[in-house]
Parts: C-alpha cells; sequence; structure tokens
C-alpha cells in the first residue's frame, strides 16, 4: 500500500526534525520534506504534489497563521493539519477559516493525529476535544460580511468614521450603518471592546 505522502511546514525551523520524526512514528505516512512556512514551502509543495500538508504553529501570536494563510490560499485542494501551541478559541477560529481542515494541541498524541488525518482525507474538518470551542464573540465575527469586518479593522486602528469613508470610498453614513449592524451581530458596543475583538481574531495586534 501507498504511504500518504507528507509536507510539513512550520514557523519554527529548529523542530523540524521532531515533528517529522512524530509523523513518521504514524504508520502509512512519508514525509516529502520539511521547510519554513512561506515562499520556500509554497515552492516544495509545487514540486514534490503531498496529499497533506501539516503546520507546525509554534508562535503563540497570529503571524504565523498570517503566512499558513497565503500558502493554503494556493493549494486550496491539499488538506491540511495545524499542530499548535496557542489553544486560545479564538486561534482555533481563525486557523479554521484561513482554511486548515484540522487543529490539535502542541500535546497531541500520535493516535490523535491519525485520527485528524482519517478525518480530512475523508473532507471532513477535525478539531482536538481538547481544545476550546469558540467563543460566543469570534462566532460573531464569523457572521460578518467582508465590508464590515474592513471597518471593523479600520475603526480597531483608530481612525476616525471619515477617515474609514475615506478609505474605503463610502459615506459616513454607510460606515455608521456597518458599524452600528456589525456592533449587533458580534455583541460588543464600545470601541474599547472591538479593539480587542479585533486583535484577539488576528486584524490588528496590539503593542505591549
Amino acid at each position: 500500500m501507498k504511504k500518504l505522502r507528507v509536507i510539513v511546514a512550520n514557523d519554527h525551523t529548529l523542530i523540524s526534525a521532531a515533528i517529522r520524526s512524530f509523523i513518521e512514528n504514524c504508520h502509512g505516512m512519508e514525509v516529502l520534506g520539511s521547510v519554513r512556512i512561506g515562499p520556500a514551502a509554497r515552492g516544495l509543495i509545487s514540486r514534490k504534489k503531498p496529499q497533506l500538508i501539516f503546520l507546525f504553529l509554534a508562535m503563540r501570536g497570529y503571524e504565523g497563521l498570517e503566512h499558513a494563510e497565503k500558502m493554503l490560499k494556493s493549494f486550496p485542494k491539499v488538506p491540511s493539519i495545524a499542530l499548535t501551541v496557542n489553544n486560545s478559541a479564538e486561534y482555533v477560529s481563525k486557523a479554521l477559516r484561513i482554511g486548515v481542515d484540522a487543529v490539535l494541541p502542541q500535546m497531541a498524541q500520535p493516535v490523535e493525529f491519525t485520527r485528524a488525518v482519517r478525518a480530512v482525507m475523508r473532507g471532513n474538518r477535525y478539531v482536538s476535544p481538547r481544545l476550546p470551542k469558540a467563543s460566543p464573540d469570534a462566532t460573531g465575527f464569523e457572521r460578518l460580511t467582508p465590508r464590515q469586518r474592513s471597518v471593523l479593522r479600520l475603526m480597531a486602528e483608530g481612525h476616525s468614521t471619515k477617515q474609514v469613508a475615506k478609505a474605503l470610498k463610502l459615506s459616513p453614513k454607510t460606515v455608521e450603518f456597518h458599524r452600528a449592524r456589525l456592533m449587533e451581530r458580534v455583541g460588543i458596543y464600545d470601541v474599547p471592546g472591538l479593539v480587542r475583538l479585533a486583535a484577539r481574531v488576528g486584524l490588528v495586534s496590539i503593542d505591549k
């Protein structure tokens, strides 16, 4: 029986060998190569044509996910599994939004990885039961339209209504309408709360 061909992409090159060993200990899998998430990963995937992409996201912030999103958009038909050190509900939600098919915690055992592989190869999604479900405000964010997300991002970056209107080529009244609707959908009615939401879902970063 042919082995499942896997590419390992990660945001921390020092642990590539350990992740490769982890996957190779799972029967029926062959690691075609290990590479850092980014242009090099996209090139390797194009050449090797894996059946599965395995992501290791060692960074707790959203930078790794942002790079992964660009990569996954280039290969929408290739299933992907992410092993992450960030176990927050917001992080898991964002990982699923960018196209990851399965999310596992850092301490996942080979048996759970195998379970996730079986799910994604059948076209299903898998989230470890040890990870939290999406929080209410993250779920509300899922329901925002692209325009509302743009308004939220610009507001969170500190832009005024007039500045948002100019950036999006809308009237101030239209911006106010979108702001009111997005507040209703996420259940947050103050700007500081919206800024925290935007940071949690990865729209903006907040410097400490």
